[in-house]
């Protein structure tokens, strides 16, 4: 197997195409995005998948596994999305529920995170969300990809990847 990156269309599920952004909603986005692929593919030698949210406003590089359905390709990721600035200030409660009309005016940031399934991870506590099913999952923010990268290297079992 050697390192390929694919831009990954969606999938259609009845009516809808799910992952169907295809980029990033802003250059900066796609190329970060395109740039965690880069890190994942020089990491592992493997082909990566490259999948945006339908708004396009996250996206991220993921190790393609070969498995099937929603399992397949979302054992590891390096991601990037665009989030609302909360306004300083705000408890959380008052964040929930913040005006949607005035949400949209709100700056963006982009933050940087590694999505990994339980069934990658060195140490069980990091999967700290829950999946369903009895499956669990880490989800944890950084300011850069190489510092994603670096949890990766860092909490990752690379013999647990499917191939």
């Amino acid at each position: 197997m050697r390192a390929t990156i694919e831009r990954h269309p969606g999938t259609a599920v009845g009516c809808y195409i799910v992952g169907g952004g295809y980029s990033g909603k802003t250059e900066e986005l796609d190329s970060t995005v395109q740039q965690a692929a880069e890190m994942l593919a020089a990491e592992f030698n493997r082909p990566i998948e490259i999948r945006f949210n339908s708004d396009r406003r996250s996206g991220g590089g993921w190790l393609k596994n070969g498995l099937p359905g929603f399992s397949g390709n979302c054992q590891l990721g390096l991601c990037a999305g665009l989030y609302k600035v909360r306004p300083e200030g705000l408890t959380n409660e008052e964040w929930w529920a913040f005006p949607r009309a005035d949400y949209s005016a709100l700056p963006d940031e982009m933050k940087i995170d590694v999505v990994a399934d339980d069934t990658c991870l060195r140490d069980q506590a990091d999967a700290n969300n829950d999946g369903g099913n009895g499956r669990r999952y880490a989800c944890h923010y950084f300011d850069t990809p190489n510092e994603g990268m670096a949890w990766i290297r860092e909490r990752v079992d690379y013999a647990n990847l499917h191939a």
